[in-house]
């Protein structure tokens, strides 16, 4: 693919090829109230901060369930790929 990829840049049918380090990463959020569930989703993105961002920007969009500060980010995982690796 990467040799398929090579020569469509140096014939000039295509843009250049870009790679992107990317990686899973499971964000868990815990509730500041009692009795309320844990809030855990998975981003692609570039670094566990790059994650947190993103977890943040959800917890604030308007309309949000989480949007009243109700949940705080307990934790921040890298699940795929292996560390060391990259899609």
């Amino acid at each position: 693919m990467a040799t398929e990829a090579a020569w469509d840049e140096q014939s000039g049918s295509i843009l250049p090829v870009e790679v992107w380090r990317h990686r899973i990463y499971r964000v868990t959020a815990r509730p500041t109230v009692t009795g309320e569930p844990l809030v855990i989703r998975s981003f692609f993105a570039a670094s566990a901060g790059a994650a947190v961002e993103y977890t943040e920007a959800m917890f604030r969009r308007p309309g949000s369930s989480y949007q009243n500060g109700e949940y705080r980010i307990a934790s921040v995982e890298q699940v795929l790929p292996e560390s060391g690796d990259f899609f």
